[in-house]
C-alpha cells in the first residue's frame, strides 16, 4: 500500500479490514493503522484490531477491504 493512503486511514481512525503476509501465510486483520514506518523499518504498518491485539506488516504486501 501506498505511504499516502496508510497515512490517510491513520489520521481518519477509521476500522477497515486489512489483509497481508507474514512468513508466506496470508493473515487479516479488522483495526485500525496505528503506526506507519519505524526508523529502523520504515516499511513497517503497525494495525489494532478490534479486539486490542497489535499486528505488524509489511505495507508492500498488504491490501485494504
Amino acid at each position: 500500500m501506498e505511504l499516502t493512503t496508510l497515512t490517510a486511514l491513520m489520521e481518519a481512525g477509521s476500522v477497515h479490514t486489512f489483509r497481508s503476509t507474514f512468513g508466506g501465510r496470508p493473515e487479516g486483520a479488522r483495526g485500525t493503522v496505528e503506526r506507519v514506518g519505524f526508523p529502523a523499518a520504515p516499511n513497517t504498518v503497525q494495525v489494532r484490531d478490534i479486539a486490542g491485539g497489535l499486528h505488524n506488516w509489511d505495507r508492500r504486501t498488504m491490501s485494504v477491504a
